[in-house]
């Protein structure tokens, strides 16, 4: 069978899924990509927001890293502080490469872009369409829940699950998931200024008994994340602010397949290994 003909189904269009079938559409497949959500992030809320110097330099022959880079900013310094007073300082500019070591910019802008260049390949997303069983790993067959209810069954040489930490095409073929999970919550809150910030570092406090960081999410948006409940109420505000944009709080837990594939089925991002587990807030 030649390659550009083998049917591939991706599940999952998070930033992992999109990039994998914008790698496929690139050389020449045709994957199809269905996601049990109604669309990709809202863009209020941000999630994860890093880009290493790796990631860039993979999507660079696909052209999505020229355009991360005109709209992320670049973390030029980590800092760590205690009562007014610099403790330790990073400058990422040393990292040599082409790319800075770290950028920031929302999930909901980075699937965006990724979405952006698929369509190049007239490749969309099926939205609200689930995974309900992978049968046969070897040789899949899949059966799908469409938006509209109706269910639908159908063959593919490759499956990937790009489906996230609770991966339906991970339990679907039985790879178990363990790990670990820390009992400390985190909690963080974006907020968008009305004034200019300063967005080109990263900033970790120290308090008795806890941290508050300090991160970029837009030209004019920092997040702030911290181990304390009340956090909001000790943090030092740059400028103005115009509006307390999203918030979440979460456990971090470490979680990594006992294979991350199963026959024709593979695993990918979040629902192979993962770090963390969000719960979303106000």
């Amino acid at each position: 069978m030649a390659a550009g003909h083998r049917s591939i189904l991706v599940a999952g269009a998070g930033a992992a899924g999109l990039t994998v079938a914008l790698e496929l559409a690139r050389r020449g497949f045709r994957p199809r990509v269905v996601d049990s959500d109604a669309g990709t992030v809202p863009v209020a809320e941000s999630r994860a927001l890093g880009i290493n110097a790796r990631t860039l330099t993979l999507l660079a022959p696909s052209s999505v890293t020229d355009a991360i880079l005109q709209e992320a900013q670049r973390l030029v310094q980590f800092r760590v502080v205690s009562g007014g007073k610099v403790l330790a300082t990073l400058d990422t500019t040393r990292v040599p490469g082409p790319y800075g070591a770290l950028h920031a910019l929302s999930q909901g802008h980075t699937e965006r872009l990724l979405l952006g260049k698929l369509s190049d390949y007239e490749v969309v997303p099926e939205w609200q369409t689930t995974v309900v069983a992978v049968d046969n790993p070897a040789e899949p067959r899949v059966t799908l829940r469409k938006a509209d209810g109706s269910v639908e069954s159908a063959a593919f040489d490759i499956v990937i699950a790009a489906d996230g930490a609770h991966s339906a095409v991970r339990k679907a073929v039985g790879l178990g998931f363990p790990g670990d999970a820390l009992e400390s919550r985190f909690y963080l809150a974006d907020f968008r200024y009305a004034a200019p910030v300063d967005t080109h570092f990263v900033e970790m406090q120290l308090v008795n008994p806890g941290m508050i960081g300090r991160l970029p999410v837009d030209r004019d948006m920092l997040r702030f994340i911290s181990t304390l409940p009340d956090f909001e109420s000790r943090i030092v505000h740059p400028a103005p602010v115009a509006e307390r944009v999203w918030a979440s709080d979460f456990r971090i837990h470490f979680r990594h397949a006992e294979t991350l594939s199963k026959g024709n089925v593979f695993l990918v991002g979040d629902a192979g290994i993962s770090i963390r587990r969000p719960a979303l807030g106000a």
